[in-house]
C-alpha cells in the first residue's frame, strides 16, 4: 500500500516518536488477532498526541468477511478522536488459530500477488476519496 502511493511506512515504534502535523491522510492496520487488530495499534490509536483528520483502516484475517466487526474497535477510537474513516480494506490472511492449527490453517499464502494488488489499489482510491472530499 504504501508503495502504491509513495506514502512512509511505520512500525508502532517509529510512528509513537512523530507528530503528524501536515499529514493528510493515516493509514493504519495490521493483522488480526483474535477477533482485533494488534493491541499496540489499539493503544497507539488511542494515545498518540496527534493524528491527521483522515484515516483508512485495513487488516489481513482468516475470516476476512467479519472484517466490519474485526476492524469496530479501532474505528471506534479513531472516531471518538473526530477522526473520519474513508474506508476499511481486509485482506485473507493465513489463519491456525485454535481447531484451524491442525488442518494446517487457512489462506495458506496469503495475502497473495492479486491480494496485494487489491490493496495498492484500495489505498489508491482513499488517497483520492481524501482530495476530492
Amino acid at each position: 500500500m504504501a508503495g502504491a502511493i509513495g506514502a512512509e511506512l511505520l512500525t508502532i515504534s517509529q510512528a509513537r516518536e512523530l507528530e503528524f502535523p501536515g499529514w493528510d491522510v493515516l493509514g493504519l492496520g495490521s493483522g488480526i488477532f483474535f477477533g482485533k487488530h494488534h493491541r499496540q495499534l489499539l493503544e497507539f490509536a488511542e494515545q498518540s498526541r496527534e493524528i491527521p483528520n483522515e484515516c483508512f483502516v485495513f487488516s489481513s484475517a482468516g475470516i476476512r468477511f467479519l472484517y466490519p466487526l474485526w476492524h469496530r474497535p479501532l474505528v471506534r477510537v479513531l472516531q471518538k478522536r473526530g477522526c473520519r474513516i474513508l474506508g476499511q480494506f481486509c485482506s485473507p490472511g493465513w489463519d491456525t488459530v485454535g481447531p484451524l492449527q491442525y488442518l494446517g490453517g487457512i489462506h495458506r499464502g496469503r495475502p497473495n500477488t492479486k491480494d496485494l494488488e487489491r490493496a495498492a489499489s484500495f489505498a489508491k482510491s482513499m488517497i483520492q476519496q481524501s482530495r476530492v472530499d
